[in-house]
């Protein structure tokens, strides 16, 4: 049975608070098909050097507060088809630093419409561990974000993993397990593909729900024998009793994953 899938149209865009579930499974993807063709994004150019020069501007941020930052070929969502299990996304590609700078202007690409606007890709993992915790790293400053506190995830880049299906799709997010909270693929479960939505700034974020093997003691002990000058500082273990104020600290477009899961209680 097809499940309904909401794309976007290419009229003007409503408020950023918004977002749109463009797939949200409740079952197994038994497959996932990614095929890569050329943006359809639109130029508008007084946009795009507003992002040239707002991007200059995160560079010098940056560097004042010693983070990094990074540019690469990262991928944008074009369109996405779901019937009885079997997932094609059509994607292309955005450079980040467009990708980033462009958050700034959400009220000028919301005016423009859907067409102009960046979709870049990127996911967020629900991680459960075995004795019943969500994970969420605290960020240790080292790469430039204005979050202290984070999903497991990141931003899909071409320049470091082509993706073709669903393993290199997968790999990717099993690939931040490793590197975020060092997490190694043997120690997961089970791994779902959930949903994907239009965030409130215009992106794409694919949710995944991870199920491990550890406990949070575990993970943590782990995590803390291996932790170097990575991305996270602190690993942090949510019960569902304590979803609701959790996610009432996190900014607005991170407390909706929790409402798109149906995780927080009534």
């Amino acid at each position: 049975m097809a499940i309904p899938v909401r794309c976007m149209g290419s009229t003007k865009i409503k408020q950023k608070t918004d977002y749109r579930i463009v797939f949200n499974s409740k079952t197994e993807l038994d497959k996932v098909v990614i095929q890569e063709q050329a943006s359809t994004r639109k130029i508008n150019s007084e946009l795009e050097e507003l992002c040239k020069t707002k991007w200059q501007d995160i560079q010098l941020e940056a560097k004042s507060k010693g983070s990094g930052v990074w540019d690469s070929e990262v991928y944008r969502f074009e369109k996405a088809e779901l019937n009885n299990n079997l997932l094609h996304l059509t994607v292309s590609t955005i450079p980040f630093s467009i990708r980033l700078a462009m958050n700034s202007y959400t009220d000028r690409v919301g005016i423009l419409g859907s067409n102009y606007a960046p979709f870049g890709m990127f996911t967020s993992c629900f991680v459960r561990t075995s004795d019943e915790k969500l994970l969420f790293i605290e960020r240790s400053g080292k790469f430039f974000s204005d979050r202290k506190i984070a999903f497991i995830g990141g931003v899909l880049s071409k320049t470091e993993a082509i993706l073709s299906n669903r393993a290199d799709l997968f790999n990717e997010v099993l690939k931040e397990l490793s590197e975020e909270i060092y997490v190694e693929s043997s120690l997961v479960e089970t791994i779902r593909l959930t949903s994907g939505y239009i965030t409130e700034n215009f992106n794409f974020c694919l949710i995944f729900d991870i199920r491990l093997q550890e406990t949070f003691e575990e993970v943590r002990d782990t995590f803390k024998k291996k932790m170097s000058e990575g991305e996270a500082a602190n690993v942090i273990g949510i019960t569902r009793d304590q979803l609701r104020e959790f996610a009432s600290t996190l900014p607005t477009k991170d407390a909706i994953k929790f409402e798109i899961m149906g995780l927080l209680p009534k």
